[in-house]
């Protein structure tokens, strides 16, 4: 089995939304941590490409969709330069 470096941090999330939802519909929160963790990523890669070409787009949602990538705007990622993947993180594996 390949190590993709997120699991620790997906079983953490689904292990605290397990206890308040059925078995039958916890596969929907599962694929949809996966899907957030896959735009969140992708944004990210792009946003440095972007940034390190100093051209300026990088807060430009076209130069995201020519790339097929996922734009996440300003008000989606944090003070801290945080996208919404790593923002849910810390939300939901702080006590």
């Amino acid at each position: 089995m390949v190590a993709l470096g997120f699991e620790t941090q997906l079983w953490e999330m689904a292990d605290k939304l397990r206890g308040n939802i059925e078995s039958s519909e916890y596969k929907h929160v599962v694929l949809g941590l996966v899907f957030l963790k896959y735009i969140s990523d992708s944004f990210e890669e792009k946003y440095n490409e972007l940034l390190e070409e100093g051209s300026g787009f990088e807060e430009e949602r076209d130069g995201y969709l020519a790339d097929n990538v996922f734009f996440v705007p300003k008000e989606a990622v944090g003070t801290d330069g945080l996208t919404v993947w790593r923002l849910l993180i810390s939300k939901l594996t702080s006590d």
